[in-house]
């Protein structure tokens, strides 16, 4: 793909276009202004986030992301972004794999603390 997006758990997420050396924070975490949900019975967490340091030039607001952590098979040991995606302008949607969400629910506020980026 074109951009390069870079998750950085409970921290932000960026996004950078290949041909240019710009990087863009298109979602900042902060306790007061996230929303993270834990669905009971279900292997997935729901993070939604807002850019709190960089409006969106088309469109003039806040750019918000949304990103979705699903369980993947519990034998493997690393985590990876699945999926990005823009469905409308400013507002990107990312999808995390990630085994430790197929384990009881106690355990899965424990997710993973490292950088994890897609091309």
């Amino acid at each position: 793909g074109i951009w390069r997006y870079t998750y950085c758990h409970l921290n932000n997420v960026t996004q950078k276009h290949r041909d240019t050396p710009e990087l863009h924070e298109i979602a900042k975490y902060s306790p007061h202004a996230s929303n993270l949900q834990v669905a009971p019975g279900h292997c997935s967490v729901l993070l939604k986030m807002k850019a709190e340091s960089e409006l969106c030039l088309p469109t003039n607001r806040v750019r918000d992301t949304t990103v979705k952590f699903h369980c993947i098979d519990p034998h493997r040991n690393d985590a990876y972004l699945a999926q990005a995606s823009e469905p409308a302008t400013c507002s990107y949607q990312l999808v995390m794999h990630i085994p430790q969400l197929c384990a009881p629910l106690v355990h899965r506020q424990h997710l993973l603390t490292r950088t994890v980026t897609i091309f």
